[in-house]
């Protein structure tokens, strides 16, 4: 079976299949027939966005819109599949807009990008929320590459919740890769970083923990330093399609980054960063 165009065999032959793995089997049982292109919604689309669809436009168009989404299906059927089938598939309304978004994504970063997103959803469904596939939609590939770049020197809590440091010690280690990396505040204002910082609470704080790949910290008060004395250790965490977005990227790991700033912050602040032994 053709899982491309289901109810197409002229075309059965010459479209791409999906390939014979875990996760190619699952895309194809969820998707099913909402691969089907709809020259119709393409088209409505386009003219929706001021584009001119006429006669010669429109072949080339839905032409692209197909090789769009095929480049993203395949990367998503590349994935790891869920070591357990999931018990929900995303809703149909969900599965729609993402087909009709990433039809546009003709870079091969974006594509990446939404096809891992896909694998998200699968995996797990409503991960994704239909606004994020809004906000991706409308990024720039400049601010897809930034953020990604952006990304590599987020930190998480156990719960997998991206947040970055704030403060000149942070601002400092990532000026040392180069000051363009630096788009916090632009992050702020389009929506993907909080309004607001946030400061560790380490008061009688047991078990707190904030890692960076696969090392992690223990995190606690100094009692031997003074409140008077000790600079509050702030941060700023992802938002919600921050999170979602960042969880479909692949970025670097920047292991001297990490150390260089966790002995930063615990020489100026009221906290001790103890390294969790397995995660040398």
């Amino acid at each position: 079976m053709n899982f491309f165009f289901p109810s197409d065999p002229a075309t059965a032959d010459a479209a791409p299949r999906l390939p014979e793995n875990p996760m190619g089997n699952l895309l194809g049982s969820v998707l099913g027939d909402a691969l089907v292109l709809e020259a119709d919604v393409i088209r409505t689309n386009a003219q929706e966005n001021g584009f001119d669809v006429s006669a010669e436009i429109e072949p080339a168009l839905c032409a692209r819109q197909i090789e769009n989404r095929e480049a993203v299906l395949r990367i998503a059927a590349q994935q790891e599949a869920p070591a357990a089938s999931p018990k929900d598939r995303p809703d149909g309304g969900w599965i729609h807009a993402f087909l009709r978004f990433s039809g546009d994504a003709a870079s091969e970063m974006e594509r990446a990008v939404w096809g891992r997103l896909l694998a998200l959803e699968l995996a797990e469904p409503r991960t994704v929320s239909r606004r994020t596939l809004q906000y991706l939609h409308a990024m720039d590939l400049w601010e897809v590459e930034a953020f990604t770049e952006y990304c590599a020197f987020a930190f998480s809590f156990e719960s997998g919740w991206r947040f970055m440091f704030e403060g000149e010690s942070a601002r400092r280690e990532i000026w040392s890769y180069g000051r363009e990396i630096d788009l916090t505040q632009h992050w702020i204002d389009v929506g993907l970083l909080s309004d607001e910082p946030s400061t560790l609470a380490l008061r009688n704080a047991k078990g707190l923990r904030v890692l960076y790949r696969s090392k992690s910290w223990e995190v606690r008060s100094d009692e031997a330093c003074s409140p008077e004395g000790a600079f509050p250790i702030r941060y700023r965490k992802f938002s919600t399609i921050g999170q979602q977005i960042s969880s479909a990227l692949s970025f670097k790991t920047f292991n001297g980054y990490a150390r260089n700033l966790i002995q930063a912050l615990g020489a100026e602040g009221q906290a001790v960063f103890s390294l969790i032994p397995d995660s040398e």
